[in-house]
């Protein structure tokens, strides 16, 4: 018996070593995102004051210099530029506008006097107070533009549930702090500082307490509420809402939706004279951080302060970079449109036409080979599909600053607040012609999916990505990858609820509908057992983005299959993939993604979704003792 013991014991510690041979053998592939990338990440340094370093940051920063060197030529050319651009050197800077409208609100007598002249401002000062205005279109109409009622924001535009989220403490303890030095800058001493502060956190977390927590933020359709005037009066019950709207431009809409209705009722029940001080104080204060990079330059600094210290950066007040971004964020329609005239490619732009049809044909067959879903509801995918509207950079744009006419006689501040008027004057005029609105611009590098056209969208910086001097198999594992996760979008948790027009409208089975939130789920549950820095991804945050992962990445290794690929093209497509998310971030930001962003950690994105693909598998030969190695996989698409 002790002989057999002794032969098991042996055999157990044979095994071992041979597969823990194996193990090292494997060791790479055990992590690709490594395999790939680490000697590029080891010798990756950030720079100072730079939070983080991807893919997307280093051609963001490439198309950033070109819009640069296009907006310096502006500034050379454009007398109004260039007299906007003198103004927001000049350091000697005029804040009585600002301050008359302060003491405006100092004067208020009563709590009626506080929302009139709290209105009065909203209208001159074009800030948001009582509302949160925005323009979109109808989620159950796409062919009408309505107003919705956002949650409000509190200071440097915190969302509300950052109050009640352990997970933000340290933010919002530095919101709490940089709200003291407005106030000091202002004038009031220290004890009066924190005083003032202290009452509106406290009457802001008492109205986070009662608004969406993020995670319910995810649910689209939880945020559409169709309301009237008169419903919006019972919800604002201390506020003439007809006369609000009116000074808004937005009385005469038929119907409204507020997203966030306790978020309101909440701030309504503290319009009361017993809470007029630090109502006055948070109005006060939410004057100047509105208009801080326009008046004393005390102002701009703490800004600059509040972003180093979010960030743990320590970058310098660069008075001319800071004029540059104020230019490009105003003339941003005559500088985009110059950016897409010089970066037109026609060549690109068939070449993406041509992967995406691939891509869409190869979605069709998917669909249509699915066991688990019903006929009827694969009829709707694939419609669904079939008037998938495709834009690939825009070439007419809206020239709204050539309106501008900037007053050298008057003050920066002065130029600015008529500015932002014409701004919001173009947006009611999109609300009342009901418009298309632009979700990103031409200059930005990424791509999207939007549900409400049922379209996908690629800007021209997107091109960056694309090389088409790159083998087919490297640009179908970035540019592919990218074509078809916006695709997947269509499909995902969110934009499965929309139909083949773009409407909020349940196209499911509900056998079909049942299935789809089971492999949902599934999907949650898988991407929260991966951990970053000790930190678990939130899988019911990021489900959304993990379902177009997992779906693409299926999309694009079965068509290189389909086109008969050898395994030295499926390696080419697997590390082009790796690359394009290789990143690296300072601690404190990869914290600030890891609670707000809607996309796994680009380790995660690479690791989690190649483990559930089979021709990862088979390419790189993982068994079941490599660590990318799962036994369930987990995908709908």
């Amino acid at each position: 018996m002790r002989n057999k013991r002794k032969y098991l014991i042996l055999t157990i510690v044979l095994i071992g070593v041979i597969y823990g041979y194996k193990y090292i053998s494997y060791k790479g592939i055990n992590d690709y995102y490594d395999y790939v990338n680490k000697d590029y990440l080891d010798n990756l340094v950030l720079e100072d004051n730079k939070v983080g370093v991807s893919e997307f940051t280093k051609y963001q920063e490439e198309v950033d210099k070109e819009i640069d060197d296009i907006t310096n030529n502006l500034i050379n050319n454009n007398s109004n530029v260039k007299s906007l651009y003198n103004m927001l050197l000049n350091t000697n800077r005029s804040n009585k506008v600002i301050y008359d409208y302060m003491n405006l609100i100092d004067s208020s007598k009563s709590i009626d006097d506080f929302i009139n002249n709290t209105i009065i401002i909203e209208d001159k000062l074009n800030i948001d107070i009582f509302t949160k205005v925005s323009i979109m279109k109808d989620l159950y109409n796409n062919q009408k533009n309505i107003v919705y009622f956002e949650p409000i924001n509190f200071e440097f535009s915190a969302p509300a549930y950052m109050y009640n989220d352990s997970n933000y403490d340290s933010y919002v303890s530095i919101f709490k702090g940089y709200q003291i030095k407005f106030m000091k800058a202002y004038g009031y001493d220290t004890k009066k500082a924190r005083e003032i502060s202290n009452n509106i956190f406290n009457m802001e977390k008492d109205i986070a307490s009662h608004s969406l927590k993020y995670s319910e933020i995810n649910h689209i359709e939880k945020l559409y509420h169709k309301i009237d005037i008169n419903d919006l009066q019972k919800i604002y019950t201390n506020i003439d809402i007809n006369k609000y709207l009116k000074i808004k431009g937005v009385d005469k809409e038929e119907y409204y939706s507020i997203v966030d209705i306790e978020n309101y009722k909440s701030f309504n029940s503290y319009l009361t004279n017993d809470n007029l001080n630090t109502l006055k104080e948070y109005v006060k204060f939410r004057i100047l951080e509105e208009y801080a990079s326009f008046i004393d330059l005390k102002y701009a600094k703490l800004v600059r302060d509040i972003n180093n210290t979010t960030l743990e950066l320590n970058k310098e007040y660069d008075i001319k970079e800071e004029a540059l971004d104020i230019i490009e964020s105003y003339y941003n329609d005559v500088i985009e449109k110059e950016y897409v005239l010089k970066n037109s490619n026609s060549e690109q732009k068939e070449y993406l036409n041509s992967m995406i049809k691939e891509i869409i044909d190869y979605y069709k067959k998917d669909i249509n080979d699915l066991k688990w879903m019903s006929k009827n509801t694969k009829e709707n995918a694939i419609k669904k599909l079939d008037n998938l509207r495709i834009n690939i950079y825009k070439e007419k744009f809206d020239i709204i600053s050539d309106k501008y006419n900037i007053d050298s006689n008057k003050s920066l501040v002065e130029n600015i607040i008529n500015m932002n008027k014409i701004n919001y004057k173009y947006n009611i005029d999109l609300l009342n012609n009901n418009k298309d609105i632009e979700l990103i611009s031409e200059s930005t590098v990424n791509a999207y999916y939007n549900p409400q056209d049922n379209s996908i969208n690629f800007p021209v910086a997107f091109n960056k990505f694309l090389n088409i001097n790159n083998s087919y198999y490297e640009n179908l594992g970035t540019v592919g990858m990218v074509i078809a996760h916006e695709i997947t979008h269509a499909f995902d948790n969110n934009g499965s609820k929309f139909d083949y027009l773009g409407n909020l409208n349940n196209w499911w089975t509900i056998e079909d509908n049942k299935k789809f939130n089971e492999l949902t789920k599934e999907v949650e549950d898988f991407y929260s057992s991966y951990k970053i820095n000790g930190i678990n991804i939130n899988g019911h945050l990021t489900v959304g983005e993990n379902i177009a992962d997992l779906g693409s990445i299926n999309c694009i290794t079965s068509i290189a299959h389909n086109k008969k690929a050898s395994k030295e093209d499926f390696k080419k497509l697997f590390t082009s993939f790796a690359k394009m998310w290789r990143s690296k971030y300072v601690d404190t930001y990869q914290k600030i993604l890891l609670t707000s962003d809607t996309h796994s950690p680009d380790k995660v994105r690479v690791n989690a979704t190649l483990s559930n693909n089979d021709y990862f598998y088979n390419t790189y030969d993982i068994k079941w003792l490599d660590k990318m190695y799962i036994k369930e996989k987990v995908g709908i698409w």
